[in-house]
């Protein structure tokens, strides 16, 4: 009986170690979601980054510059508005313009408008167009495109 139980627990532990290694190659431990980031202007000015959420500016509500606008599958009609959101960009996806283990917490500002061709505000992509400054402290400078992110709320 003794040598039943042993290969019990080894399966209990087989089962463990496949369900976390599972987890992680989808990138949903501890509630981290994929989605995707991109940056707006250079030099915008604070009054007008207040957007779709109607904050006359950003600085006076509090959120400075870290302030992204959502795509609609965050957005959901403006209850993301003054929303947190930490970001990461997932070096594991793209090693060459990521920073690693840098986390970036944003306000969700505006809103990230489709334009039904396919883009990455469209449904159902989760994406954040970042303040540029808020972008370049996850992602490397001369990457004017675009990064995998992982992000949680």
């Amino acid at each position: 009986m003794g040598s039943a139980k042993i290969p019990s627990v080894f399966l209990l532990y087989f089962v463990f170690l496949v369900i976390v290694v599972f987890k992680g190659i989808n990138c949903q431990v501890n509630n981290w979601l994929n989605g995707h980031a991109t940056f707006y202007g250079a030099n915008q000015n604070p009054t007008t980054l207040g957007g779709a959420c109607g904050y006359d500016n950003t600085f006076h509500a509090g959120f400075g510059v870290n302030t992204a606008a959502v795509s609609g599958t965050l957005f959901r009609s403006g209850e993301a508005c003054g929303a947190c959101y930490q970001v990461m960009c997932n070096y594991r996806l793209d090693p060459k313009w990521c920073l690693p283990r840098r986390i970036m917490t944003v306000t969700a500002t505006n809103f990230c408008p489709p334009n039904n061709n396919g883009g990455w505000c469209d449904p159902p992509h989760d994406h954040f167009d970042m303040s540029m400054s808020a972008f370049f402290r996850i992602a490397r400078q001369g990457n004017e495109g675009i990064v995998p992110v992982l992000y949680k709320r």
